[in-house]
């Protein structure tokens, strides 16, 4: 994106969050984690933070501020950029606050994508994060980062947003590929089936009756697990 008076300067920030890298994503978190803010203000500190770019004479958000031509410094020039080209990075930056999608993981040594986790760890750190939404409490969320990094890992407010925007998109991500799997969680959620009543019946279905192979099973890598699992579904669902 470019500004469309005087000298032209591109503006380039992630348009999604596959496409955010570990250090936008902690700026990201850091704002909206941060003092109380509108939307259309959000979205403005969002792409000024992710552009690296930020008014010249240092003005907040505010339509009467921001109805003319507003100099931007970005890095040590300044350029003219105006509302349109404000307003539709904005835009292209509401993803932030509206979609679900994979963003970085929030913690150096665990994947984004969870591989080189175990099948228990994950089951664990997942109880962990729905007892957080359940009760707001945040110590849960403590714990499902100390049950991922094996360790008593510290959190401040940026890293715990990033925990939740992280794993609802870790979750997302599990479910398209593992489909089959999370269509037997479905039903098993419409009866109300508990967590520790959930994991049973997955290890059941991989342990072929012989419950002392569950441990095995648990220390497995998560997705090495999921995929047999997966397949196990999908045959019984096509028989």
């Amino acid at each position: 994106m470019s500004s469309d008076i005087g000298e032209q300067v591109n503006l380039t920030y992630p348009t999604c969050w596959e496409k955010m890298s570990s250090e936008d994503f902690e700026t990201v978190c850091r704002i909206i984690s941060g003092e109380k803010r509108s939307e259309p203000e959000l979205l403005f500190l969002l792409l000024c933070a992710l552009a690296k770019m930020r008014p010249d004479n240092l003005v907040r958000y505010d339509s009467e501020a921001l109805k003319d031509n507003v100099v931007f410094r970005c890095g040590s020039h300044c350029y003219i950029i105006s509302p349109k080209v404000i307003q539709a990075g904005c835009s292209d930056l509401s993803y932030i606050l509206h979609d679900v999608g994979l963003a970085p993981s929030p913690f150096r040594f665990v994947d984004r994508k969870l591989y080189g986790i175990t099948f228990g760890q994950y089951y664990e750190a997942d109880a962990m994060i729905m007892r957080y939404h359940d009760s707001q409490d945040e110590i849960y969320l403590e714990q499902a980062a100390t049950i991922l990094n094996g360790h008593k890992t510290n959190m401040p407010d940026w890293r715990k947003k990033a925990l939740i925007i992280w794993w609802n998109g870790v979750k997302q991500y599990l479910m398209e590929k593992y489909s089959y799997i999370f269509q037997v969680g479905d039903s098993y959620a419409s009866v109300e089936k508990s967590p520790a009543d959930i994991l049973q019946e997955l290890l059941s279905a991989m342990n072929s009756d012989r419950p002392q192979d569950n441990d095995k099973i648990l220390n497995t890598e998560l997705h090495s697990v999921l995929y047999s699992l997966n397949n196990i579904y999908r045959k019984n669902a096509h028989k």
